[in-house]
């Protein structure tokens, strides 16, 4: 399991909740959950932005990178 989907699934949230919170495609939130792509910049901040991500460290990590 990705750290993106570990943290979302351990949060009790779904995907589509995420991705609408995000203003994503839930399909592309799949795909980066997956680890078939990664996110373009203005979705990676969103995303982080989400959770509250402060630190490059912590971004790093979540998107495994």
């Amino acid at each position: 399991m990705t750290a993106l989907r570990q943290l979302r699934t351990s949060k009790g949230l779904q995907q589509k909740f995420v991705a609408e919170a995000c203003g994503i495609n839930v399909n592309q939130l799949v795909r980066y959950e997956a680890k078939i792509n990664k996110p373009c910049l203005p979705h990676a901040i969103k995303i982080a932005e989400f959770y509250k991500i402060e630190t490059v460290v912590e971004l790093k990590k979540l998107f495994e990178i």
